[in-house]
């Protein structure tokens, strides 16, 4: 369970702060106070005279919506470590950004970047969503939606991290990205909805929503709405980017449409765990 004799939790977290030359955050949960380090950039972690036991939460980049009524992009993978004890070491912390949304029919979106801390298994960035010319999203953390007409056929997500993009079964809607929570919905006259993704308190000791998929685009219908975790909505014209931080997929674009990056991933180290 970590060793921890002699030193008093704010001691530990003082010390992991000093040599991390980062600042920690504070709440308190059924009676105990928690000391939280968000990384939202990459950077170091660490622990020289402790081994802290601690929840870790690793997010990564999703993935870049499709162009031309594309499909959403998916959500970067979802990781939760519990109970996890952290030797005294230096650990490099990795945090993914977003995929670029894909600005040419020949070209997916463009997966999001992975992120991870030290050698745990490292969270995968989503998969961009498909474009005119290259119609089945990509693999990913989660893998992103199908462009419209595509059919059903998708890609795998990474197991354990997400779930997979919806299809496209016809000439209007495409599909949505996928979340860590749940598929993207196959686009139909409109786009499909992106995934749901997953609840997490490790931050501030509150649930929110990480890792939801992108919405996929529509030709002249209603565009898929963002999954719950930072997905952005898909358009006729320009679909939403994924919110920062939370690993969301891009929303899809319609015919013009160049916007639809996905959100930046996270990494939450919480002491003491639980």
């Amino acid at each position: 369970m970590g060793t921890h004799i002699g030193a008093t939790p704010k001691e530990i977290a003082d010390d992991i702060a000093k040599a991390s030359d980062k600042a920690y955050t504070t709440y308190v949960k059924n009676g105990v106070k928690r000391y939280v380090w968000t990384y939202t950039s990459s950077g170091t972690f660490k622990s020289p005279n402790y081994n802290p036991n601690c929840d870790i939460l690793i997010v990564a980049g999703g993935g870049g919506a499709g162009y031309d009524s594309g499909g959403g992009g998916g959500a970067g993978g979802f990781l939760e470590y519990s109970q996890q004890d952290v030797s005294s070491d230096t650990y490099t912390i990795a945090v993914g950004g977003g995929g670029a949304n894909s600005t040419a029919i020949s070209a997916k979106g463009t997966n999001g970047e992975n992120s991870s801390f030290g050698s745990l298994t490292a969270a995968v960035g989503g998969g961009g969503g498909g474009s005119q010319g290259t119609t089945q999203g990509a693999v990913g953390g989660s893998s992103g939606g199908n462009r419209r007409l595509s059919g059903n056929t998708v890609s795998n997500a990474t197991a354990g991290q997400g779930n997979v993009g919806g299809g496209a079964n016809n000439n209007e809607g495409s599909g949505g990205g996928g979340g860590a929570g749940g598929a993207g919905s196959i686009g139909s006259g409109n786009g499909g909805a992106g995934g749901v993704g997953k609840q997490n308190d490790y931050r501030t000791g509150s649930d929110v929503y990480y890792a939801g998929g992108g919405g996929g685009a529509t030709e002249s219908g209603d565009g898929g709405a963002g999954g719950n975790g930072g997905g952005g909505a898909g358009s006729t014209g320009d679909g939403d980017p994924g919110t920062a931080n939370t690993g969301g997929g891009g929303g899809g674009s319609g015919w013009t449409g160049t916007t639809g990056n996905g959100g930046s991933g996270i990494v939450v180290i919480k002491f003491p765990a639980g």
